[in-house]
């Protein structure tokens, strides 16, 4: 759902049948990698007050409609029995494609990793490559569970979400000590390769039109929130493309789940020298959640934007502290800095 706002985004106005952006009185026009989303945003949508002002029942309408989009990735251990028809799938695989670099086509060449550190670099180069295949064997005093799988992926995309996204599983298996994951995307390879380029060039046109000189982090990190609340609209009904869990989704096609609109919050604000976070979670009704922290002024606070997109007022979750974030989500706080008691005031 979306509001009236008259803030420092101003028209979208077509001029010789091109559509052009005016932000803050300087207009330029979009390039091709924005002009889909803008199109589609425009011919139609329009913003509407929130019908539900700041109750208990808002809270409500928030965790039954903005809550559940995030999915934790799948992870499933292969039998001893299917480890050989795996292995020989891996071998095919991988014998086509030159390009995995992380991943011996050699069983003679396979990695010990002796350090956390190590394997959560090896990690991220795999999906940083789009690599199907992880193959390692571990050093002296090190272990490996699967539900690792799933943590490092999290610390990584908290780090690095436009190389480091798009999976939706892994098989994983053990033969002769070599650990093997196959990583299993939810988008074609080709494709995700295509979209992690393309996110690159989004953020960098987008961090474009901010004028942050002379402006405090709070004016900066203000104007991303009301850019994202104006340009993104969150899908009205399930199943949520794939695509709306990227910044990509939200960049260009101006449609995002929760994890799209704090992925592409997190990319835009560092690229504007503000530091940001990705906060994953579980809201009060079971549903999975994503949203950001941010450091204004040397301190870290919390932001929704998905949450302001769809509430009464932008600000409802914007420079919030922990406490208030508990009425409505949990989430491991040791793995997060903490938030000042009382909520940020210019």
């Amino acid at each position: 759902m979306k509001h009236i706002v008259n803030r420092v985004f101003c028209l979208i106005l077509a001029i010789s049948g091109a559509l052009v952006f005016s932000s803050c009185g300087n207009g330029e026009k979009m390039n091709s990698l924005f002009e889909d989303g803008w199109t589609q945003y425009a011919s139609g949508k329009q913003e509407e007050d929130f019908s539900v002002k700041n109750t208990g029942e808002r809270l409500k309408k928030l965790l039954d409609s903005y809550s559940g989009s995030y999915e934790i990735p799948s992870a499933n251990m292969i039998d001893d029995d299917d480890i050989p028809y795996y292995e020989d799938q891996r071998r095919k695989a991988m014998d086509g494609d030159n390009d995995q670099s992380s991943s011996p086509s050699d069983d003679g060449d396979i990695r010990t990793v002796n350090s956390d550190t190590e394997l959560i670099r090896l990690f991220h180069d795999a999906y940083d490559n789009t690599d199907e295949y992880v193959s390692f064997k571990l050093g002296k005093n090190m272990s490996f569970d699967v539900n690792e799988l799933n943590s490092m992926y999290q610390t990584l995309v908290r780090e690095d979400p436009i190389d480091v996204r798009g999976v939706a599983s892994w098989n994983y298996w053990v033969a002769n000590d070599v650990y093997t994951i196959n990583i299993i995307y939810a988008i074609d390879i080709d494709e995700l390769k295509r979209i992690k380029k393309e996110t690159v060039q989004l953020v960098d046109e987008a961090a474009k039109e901010f004028d942050t000189a002379g402006k405090s982090e709070y004016e900066i990190v203000k104007e991303v929130n009301d850019y994202l609340c104006d340009r993104v609209e969150y899908p009205d009904a399930e199943p949520y493309e794939e695509i709306t869990h990227t910044a990509y989704g939200a960049l260009r096609n101006g449609s995002a789940v929760c994890d799209g609109y704090s992925c592409a919050a997190k990319l835009i604000l560092n690229k504007l020298s503000v530091k940001c976070d990705i906060v994953i979670g579980v809201c009060t009704n079971g549903g999975g959640h994503a949203w950001n922290l941010v450091q204004v002024d040397g301190n870290w606070y919390q932001l929704d934007i998905t949450w302001n997109d769809g509430s009464y007022s932008r600000s409802d979750y914007f420079l919030v502290t922990d406490d208030y974030m508990k009425a409505s989500r949990t989430w491991d706080e040791s793995e997060y800095p903490a938030t000042p008691t009382t909520p940020y005031g210019p």
